[in-house]
């Protein structure tokens, strides 16, 4: 069975750091806060590149998945305080905030259900 999670993690990586990139340089480079997608994609990046080697998959994924599970959290601590004061703008420091909640979201679901198959295979396995 081919695990394909480590390239999933890769192009996760990529897209939060593009978006840490493109809100810092959007913004004229005025608030280091744009890049904090890129700070949460860079460790994503090095734990899916450490799952290419099979004798890391196992804690780097869980590592990655980890990443992107306060990747998830981390916005929502901002976004939902605000939308509850009415305040929540669709700005390009907004947008960037929803994009990450919704990459780091996808990215951590698919870790999950990652996990969930490998150990039905396992358990289907009789290990």
């Amino acid at each position: 069975m081919t695990n394909n999670m480590p390239l999933v993690g890769v192009v996760f990586a990529i897209l939060l750091i593009l978006v840490g990139v493109g809100g810092y340089v959007g913004g004229d480079m005025a608030s280091k806060t744009a890049l904090i997608p890129t700070f949460f994609g860079l460790p994503l990046l090095i734990a899916s590149a450490l799952a290419f080697k099979e004798a890391f998959l196992k804690h780097a994924m869980h590592a990655a998945a980890m990443v992107g599970l306060l990747g998830f959290l981390a916005p929502l601590g901002r976004i939902i305080p605000q939308a509850a004061k009415g305040k929540f703008e669709f700005d390009l420091a907004g947008i960037c905030m929803v994009l990450m909640v919704v990459l780091c979201g996808l990215f951590t679901a698919f870790c999950v259900k990652s996990f969930i198959d490998v150990r039905k295979a396992r358990t289907a396995a009789g290990n």
